[in-house]
Order: C-alpha cells, then structure tokens, then sequence
C-alpha cells in the first residue's frame, strides 16, 4: 500500500512520478547519487525541477513497531519544514512525502524537495579565510534564536544540517535541513545550550554567534557563554558513549 502527500502548490500529475520513487531509487545511477548520513539522498529532475530524495528504510523490529504509531522520517521530514518557512527561516521547498507499507508495517518512506545551490555548510565558519565569516556568524547567531524563539528544538542541528546560500542581490541565507527530528514549545536557557552544542562551533565563530543569540533572546551574554561551555562538556561526554555504543544499537535496531 502507498500513502502520499504532494504539496497543494504542486502539479497533482506529480503524484504518478512520486509512486514511481521506490523503483527510481533502485535503479538511480552513481551520478544520482548525493553524499548523505545512514539515508539515501538521490538527485532527480521532474518536469524541468531539480529535487532530491531522501529515502528512510525502516529496518528492525523495534522501528517497525514505532512507526505504527508515529509518523515517518519523510512525513516528519515535510511537515517540519513547512514549519521552519512559516517561522520565516529556510529550507528547501519541502514538495511531498511517500510512503510504503506492506500488510501493517511501514517498509520505507520518501521525503521530496527542492535541490538547493548552496555555497557551504556551518562547518566551514571555522576556516579564517572564509569570506564574510562574521557576517555570517553573526547570521546564525540570529537565525538559531528566531528558531528557539519560534518554539522549534531541532535536535540535530549539526554544521552539516547548516546550509549557507547566496542571493543573486549578495544577501547570505541558511538553509535547515534534516529536519524529522523535532520537537516544540518553549526553549529554556538550558535547553538552548544544549541544542546549540550540537551543531560544534569554536573560537571567534561560537562567541560572535552565541552573542548574537544572547542579544536577540535578552539573555546577559557572559552568563548565557558561561552555561553553554558547561552544557557542551556535558554533551561531548554524552557523544562519545553514543559513538561507542553505536555498533551494539545498530545490532538490536536502534
């Protein structure tokens, strides 16, 4: 059985192509095939638009069992987004979700969007040769307050999830991406910490955005630092026991 959702500004003619995802995606080529995390992220064109697809499987008993009762990655993945623009932040126009079952089970799901031309990740702050490094600091200062002032905990907001992107008028954006894991309502001080330490900035980069975030929220910025390199000590450590106990979850399907 398929369960879909197109995006109401979108062609329903699209709703044949996107049924087709499962046997697309089997049969894309190497040159279709786009640097990604566990999932798969696939380049396609549709009627002269170029978008990519995420393809979620859903392997192992446990996962099978949550997602009788919550939804897909993919589904996540587009509601998420839809959410992010209304905030007024970015992500590439989420077009449609797919989803595969098979008897009761969820088989595997696909997120569809715009491909995005982006210049370079958050990761890249780090470089001191970057070209507006601190503009664009100071940008995601500002942008990840507007997220915790909207309500929206994004919990993995690496570098990598950080897209920057130039306008044709030379005005920088960034893009959010990776967006099915969430959850919302208010954003305390601690809780801010640690979502910010997710995304690994340092040095300069890390005081200019954690500056700006303090400014933008009206937290006193040297109290606010003060809780955020605590909070980040705390989070290292818990990383280092995900990363190592990461082949035995893998092994039960977690």
């Amino acid at each position: 059985m398929i369960r879909r959702l197109i995006a109401p500004s979108f062609d329903p003619a699209w709703s044949a192509w996107m049924d087709s995802l499962p046997v697309r995606c089997d049969e894309a080529g190497p040159e279709q095939r786009l640097p990604g995390g566990r999932n798969e992220l696939l380049l396609f064109e549709n009627q002269g638009r170029l978008v990519v697809v995420k393809r979620f499987r859903n392997r192992g008993a446990w996962k099978k069992i949550a997602y009788r009762i919550s939804s897909s990655k993919a589904r996540r993945s587009y509601e998420h987004s839809l959410r992010l623009i209304e905030a007024g932040l970015h992500s590439p126009t989420p077009i449609g979700w797919l989803e595969v079952w098979r008897g009761p089970w969820l088989h595997q799901s696909f997120y569809v969007c715009d491909f995005l031309e982006f210049a370079h990740d958050a990761s890249s702050l780090q470089d001191p040769e970057l070209p507006n490094r601190i503009e664009k600091a100071d940008l995601l200062g500002r942008n990840l307050a507007r997220l915790h002032e909207s309500g929206i905990a994004h919990l993995d907001l690496n570098s990598g999830n950080l897209l920057f992107s130039q306008s044709s008028v030379g005005e920088w954006k960034i893009h959010i991406i990776d967006n099915n894991r969430m959850r919302f309502g208010p954003i305390s001080p601690k809780l801010a910490c640690s979502l910010i330490a997710r995304a690994s900035l340092q040095d300069d980069i890390l005081d200019i955005a954690l500056n700006t975030y303090a400014q933008q929220r009206s937290y006193p910025c040297d109290s606010f630092r003060a809780r955020y390199l605590a909070t980040r000590s705390c989070f290292l450590l818990k990383r280092r026991i995900r990363d190592a106990t990461r082949p035995w979850r893998k092994r039960i399907g977690l």
